[in-house]
């Protein structure tokens, strides 16, 4: 028995003996005092036995007065005890094992949130461990002491382009390599969702293959009713390809095995929101914190009646004093904020956020076209003449014999003590010149390798300076024009969608938009999203595609609202993966039936003639030409490598997705 359960136990008998009236403690208790007496009569006899000790075939034994009588009467006693001993036992561990279970589950599932919550945790948070935590939190969002509310969403960094040109496959370099977005690494920010929601997404119940429209959870192997798990648990296990949502779990290639994946999804489970705030949870969160207001006015009206009745103002007199009155105007003032706050709907909440996000996102663009002017093209161009004027002043004073003074730019000189490893082989003759103990030769040798990694330094200087010139002349001539082109449009457009794109964007556009996750208008170098709805984790819904799979509204809608189970038939043609969530699925319904009503008719009436991206501009990335012209062309697959959402990290919009468990995510990674 593990010494923790041995713990447990006794805690357990500690609690019975805290309530005497209890029938189970006095059970118990008597079963206790039974098995003392039956130990002292086993004591008893076993004295009265003790003695010389002779053979058995020369002890008399007892005669028949004594056998049947005392003797009798004796073990018939013993019997008697042990079989009352063991009624009460058995009627007490009876009695006392449900609760020790109880008990032991309760203790069980409590050391496992407090793994599942040292797995998730960041450096912010209770519990984090430096070696066993993953930092989830770090994507997904620590604790709010403003709502009281872990995992509200976050942001999770992520690389999509690499140094190469993807037409050619050779590495980008000089002037091109800042004029050509496809050329630069890209960190980009992926919107990680919220995961305080995500049960209510991927609901643990059971599933009915004759039903398809009762759950989002995924069948056994052998397709039976049996108890699904959570499809956030496959997210951990297998992470999200193609984000930065990594494999946590072994089975995926993750370093945890089930147990720690269990635990992760035990502190998940436990922070989900209450079901009426997971359907509204940018309008509760701000309830949550009105009512802190409303309880600091409440306090400081408090505070002002003291101070009142302390200044001997009579108690009916009180309301009247001035500072009452003024901290009461205040009180009533809050409320009212409160009011108007519950009056609006989730929807308008949602827009407002993304009303916020677009006019951020324009102001940065505008500051980007300030700060990109003719100065800091003038002074990188400076920098530059300056750069070159220093590497040609020392290389005059090298040494002729080590061929450095013929190379004609800082450029090849890179290249030639790479390719020749001319700084490798100075290194290496001063280490032979040390080990001779010839000081005169080591110390020429040492002149020239401080000389050439000087040299190296200048001309290292020069290529920075140079790159830095280029990026400034794109800046200026491409990225902040087009940036702020972009981050215009996309404000304009917000301004305009009805309530069904909004939502469309806020919960769907994330597994159907290819681009939507990491979509900065304000970073040109960043491609533009695909067209809304035209596919990426989850299928194509534009073009007309949805009324195809589709027939009617009303199938849509039941779709949308109770999400697709594991290789079950949905639509005229489809067979669920079991990664689309379900929207209006109790308790906890994310969207209402209006709600989805919206979204489907934007889905089969918005999508259907869309072309081209989502602001319906031209993408920067492979149009650009290598005449470095202004770009052109069309949305490129290769400019939109990854899936996912434009989503806030506070709103509805991550909260609502299927991506990202992260970290679930890691990345929520």
């Amino acid at each position: 028995m593990r010494i923790d359960n041995i713990y447990i136990a006794g805690n357990v008998i500690r609690d019975r003996f805290q309530n005497p009236t209890s029938i189970k403690s006095f059970v118990l208790f008597g079963s206790i005092i039974a098995l003392f007496v039956t130990v002292a009569l086993i004591i008893n006899v076993a004295k009265s036995k003790r003695g010389e000790k002779k053979a058995q075939n020369t002890t008399k034994f007892y005669d028949d007065d004594v056998l049947e009588t005392k003797k009798l009467e004796r073990t018939l006693s013993v019997a008697l005890i042990a079989v009352a001993v063991l009624a009460v036992s058995i009627t007490g561990y009876y009695l006392w094992e449900p609760n020790r279970q109880a008990k032991m589950t309760q203790s069980f599932n409590e050391r496992s949130l407090r793994r599942g919550q040292t797995l998730y945790a960041n450096e912010a948070m209770k519990g984090y461990s430096n070696v066993e935590s993953l930092g989830c939190a770090n994507c997904h969002g620590g604790y709010n002491e403003e709502t009281g509310r872990y995992a509200e969403g976050g942001a999770a960094p992520f690389t999509i382009k690499s140094l190469k040109d993807p037409a050619t496959d050779e590495a980008c370099a000089g002037d091109e390599k800042f004029r050509n977005p496809d050329c630069i690494t890209t960190t980009v920010t992926w919107k990680a969702p919220s995961l305080n929601v995500a049960m209510y997404r991927f609901p643990i119940r059971k599933a009915d293959p004759t039903n398809p429209f009762l759950s989002s959870c995924r069948l056994s192997e052998q397709k039976t009713t049996a108890d699904c798990r959570s499809q956030v648990y496959d997210i951990l296990v297998y992470g999200r390809p193609g984000t930065p949502m990594p494999a946590w779990g072994v089975a995926g290639g993750g370093p945890k095995n089930e147990q720690a994946i269990d635990d992760l999804v035990n502190f998940v489970a436990s922070i989900q929101l209450p079901p009426d705030q997971a359907a509204q949870p940018l309008r509760s969160a701000e309830v949550i914190k009105q009512n802190k207001v409303i309880a600091e006015a409440k306090a400081t009206l408090k505070a002002a009646e003291s101070d009142a009745i302390g200044n001997g103002y009579p108690v009916d007199k009180v309301p009247l004093n001035p500072a009452v009155i003024t901290a009461q105007q205040g009180v009533d003032a809050e409320k009212a904020k409160l009011k108007a706050i519950q009056a609006k709907d989730e929807t308008a909440y949602i827009r407002e956020e993304a009303l916020s996000e677009a006019q951020t996102n324009y102001d940065t663009a505008l500051y980007q076209m300030q700060e990109t002017g003719d100065g800091a093209t003038l002074t990188a161009s400076e920098a530059l003449v300056k750069a070159n004027g220093e590497f040609e002043a020392a290389k005059k004073i090298y040494d002729t014999t080590d061929g450095l003074k013929q190379t004609p730019n800082p450029e090849e000189y890179l290249d030639k003590i790479d390719k020749d490893q001319v700084i490798i082989k100075l290194e290496a003759q001063v280490e032979a010149a040390k080990e001779k103990n010839d000081e005169k030769a080591s110390r020429v040798f040492d002149t020239k390798l401080v000389k050439a990694n000087e040299l190296k330094n200048l001309a290292l200087n020069f290529v920075e300076t140079r790159d830095a010139l280029a990026r400034a002349k794109a800046t200026k001539e491409i990225f902040a024009p087009a940036s702020f082109e972009n981050s215009k449009l996309r404000l304009e457009q917000v301004k305009s969608e009805n309530d069904g794109q909004l939502l469309f964007e806020a919960n769907c556009a994330r597994c159907h938009t290819k681009g939507w996750s990491f979509f900065n208008p304000s970073d040109s170098r960043i491609a533009l999203p695909s067209a809304q709805g035209t596919g990426a984790m989850g299928p194509n819904l534009a073009g007309g595609s949805v009324v195809n799979q589709f027939l009617s509204e009303t199938d849509q809608k039941l779709f949308i609202g109770s999400g697709s189970i594991y290789q079950v038939v949905y639509g005229a043609r489809g067979i669920g993966s079991g990664r689309m969530p379900g929207y209006n699925t109790a308790p906890g319904a994310l969207l209402n039936e209006d709600e989805i009503a919206m979204i489907v008719d934007y889905e089969r009436n918005g999508l259907v003639s869309q072309s081209g991206n989502s602001l319906g501009v031209v993408p920067l990335g492979s149009g650009i030409s290598k005449n470095n012209s202004i770009p052109g062309g069309s949305n490129s697959d290769k400019n939109n490598t990854n899936a996912g959402s434009q989503s806030n990290s506070k709103i509805k919009t991550g909260t609502n997705s299927n991506e990202g468990a992260g970290t679930l995510d890691k990345t929520g990674k």
